[in-house]
């Protein structure tokens, strides 16, 4: 078949991957209608395209014809949207455009639709990829350095097109392709126009499904979730499991997909887990909110980058410095005060910084981001020290389940000394069940660390190791040492100190973080001393926690 665009003509070589919204065809320039030029995006005679034409859903005549009206509308909107993409090496662009003709009913009648020519990566599908050939099934990639690899490259690669503010809306195994060189390419782009304009969201059966969000709109959040997908079955070899709404519950569904098909990877850095789980969460509200966020939490659990130590401040500066330079040439007054407010704002905190202060303002993402990567970097010969109380530990706060407390296991499982002792009344230890939880679950963290062969002996973890002790005092005492500030976590690392400070609203929420070093960590070290020889290991209150459940 020939198909006639505005740009060039085409000549059909095969049918790709026959579907039920669109056909995709492999096809070839025979004749171009304007002369080639250095443009990156101009076509050429015999270069090979992939044409997709929408199909019109069955039923009524009636139906077909507002199916109709409504994609010429949405696609003609698309397509110049995706012009923003022209120049990105991480997308499949959209070369061209024309008018087809389909039949759309058994008397021969024809109505006219709008077909796209898209660019033709060579390479594989992610799926063909990562068989490698093999003749047993894909069960997860081989190490974390594998998985965080492929994670930074999709979220780069997202992030791109967010920020030539276009949405993909269809991210599954069979819409990326990858190269002879191993980068992944993002393909049919609109073909989630052609399948909402024929499928209501619930009739939607296939694979592909499963890497859908649940509030089905296309979305940047939507897109985070699919990456989510794809990210669980390269550490699984599995598609993900069917939306759910406790995140706590998606965690350890992750969690057990991990150990069930690739238990090393889980051993070798948990973290993979809280990168998964977050991208999966039901609510848009809570789930890794864009591309950077899902950037961030691969660098904060990337043992290679964090623990490196090589801060480049002076690399970032030059970037923000070519970035101001582009703003100058905008000329937006709006854009260069807001952006004017903000460097402000950061050159605040650096001099703080540089006078051994930071406090953390921020919503419940920032706070609990940035304590994950305090302790990020902690290696062998490095500790981290706390004295807490249950508060810190609320769903709304840290929670137990989240990254903090990987990001805990993994310093532990790399040589880091964890000691964190709990203030607890004897009251609270009998009738407040929020206490009881945490400490059933920070139990059950000990319990797992001893089985890979990580200490929690108090007395045996100088060289590496983590242990939880409870401290039981009287309420006045407690009610004391909190007021004086007797609540902290504190990061050794060599002759650095720096400690932290968690700030509670009357309700209980955390809604601010004070970080000093300096003066500020004198005498800590002795305050801990005296509560790790007071405190009784959590192991002791195993039978009674068990009762109280």
């Amino acid at each position: 078949m020939k198909f006639e665009g505005e740009k060039a003509i085409y000549e059909t070589i095969k049918e790709l991957k026959p579907g039920s919204t669109a056909e995709t065809f492999l096809a070839k320039v025979v004749d171009v209608k304007a002369p080639a030029s250095n443009d990156s995006a101009a076509l050429r005679k015999d270069q090979e395209v992939v044409i997709k034409v929408p199909k019109l859903p069955n039923g009524p005549l009636d139906g077909k014809y507002d199916a109709l009206g409504n994609l010429h509308r949405l696609t003609n909107a698309e397509l110049l949207n995706f012009q923003r993409l022209r120049g990105l090496d991480c997308v499949a662009a959209v070369l061209d455009q024309g008018l087809w003709h389909i039949n759309i009913d058994e008397q021969g009648d024809q109505a006219t639709v709008v077909f796209i020519v898209q660019q033709f990566v060579k390479g594989r599908d992610l799926d063909e990829h990562l068989a490698r050939g093999g003749s047993e099934p894909f069960s997860g990639v081989g190490s974390a350095d594998e998985f965080f690899d492929w994670a930074r490259l999709l979220a780069e690669a997202l992030d791109s097109v967010h920020r030539r503010q276009v949405i993909h809306g269809d991210l599954w195994p069979a819409n990326i392709r990858v190269t002879d060189d191993g980068k992944p390419v993002f393909i049919d782009f609109g073909q989630a126009i052609f399948r909402d304009l024929a499928f209501d969201i619930g009739q939607i059966s296939g694979r592909n499904r499963a890497y859908m969000a649940p509030e089905s709109t296309r979305s940047v959040s939507g897109d985070v979730y699919s990456i989510g997908g794809i990210l669980h079955l390269l550490a699984t070899g599995r598609d993900p499991f069917q939306p759910v709404v406790d995140i706590d519950e998606v965690k350890d569904l992750v969690t057990r997909s991990v150990l069930d098909n690739n238990p090393s990877l889980y051993r070798e850095n948990c973290g993979v887990v809280d990168v998964i789980a977050r991208c999966l969460r039901f609510s848009r509200h809570g789930r890794t909110p864009h591309a950077p966020a899902l950037l961030e939490d691969i660098v904060t659990f990337d043992r290679r980058h964090i623990g490196s130590g090589a801060f480049n401040l002076s690399a970032e500066l030059k970037g923000i410095d070519s970035s101001v330079a582009l703003l100058s040439k905008v000329r937006s007054p709006f854009f260069q005060l807001a952006a004017t407010l903000q460097l402000r704002r950061i050159a605040g905190d650096l001099e703080d910084m540089a006078h051994g202060s930071w406090d953390l303002i921020g919503d419940h993402e920032a706070i609990v981001n940035a304590l994950t990567q305090f302790i990020a970097g902690l290696h062998a010969g490095d500790q981290y020290h706390t004295l807490s109380t249950s508060t810190y530990w609320l769903q709304q706060n840290l929670g137990v389940n989240g990254r903090f407390l990987s990001m805990n296991r993994l310093a532990a499982q790399n040589g880091a000394v964890i000691r964190r002792v709990f203030l607890v009344t004897e009251n609270e230890m009998d009738t407040d069940r929020h206490l009881q939880g945490v400490l059933k679950r920070h139990l059950r963290e000990m319990d797992n660390l001893e089985k890979t062969g990580v200490t929690t002996a108090k007395s045996a973890i100088e060289e590496g190791g983590y242990f939880t002790g409870v401290w039981t005092v009287s309420e006045k005492d407690r009610d004391d040492r909190l007021r004086r500030g007797e609540h902290y976590g504190l990061v050794v690392r060599g002759t650095a100190r720096v400690i932290m400070y968690p700030i509670y609203r009357d309700d209980r929420q955390l809604v601010a973080v004070q970080f000093r070093s300096g003066p500020a960590t004198e005498g800590r070290i002795e305050q801990i001393r005296e509560a790790l020889r007071l405190a009784r290991p959590l192991s002791d209150f195993r039978r009674r926690l068990q009762d109280a459940a």
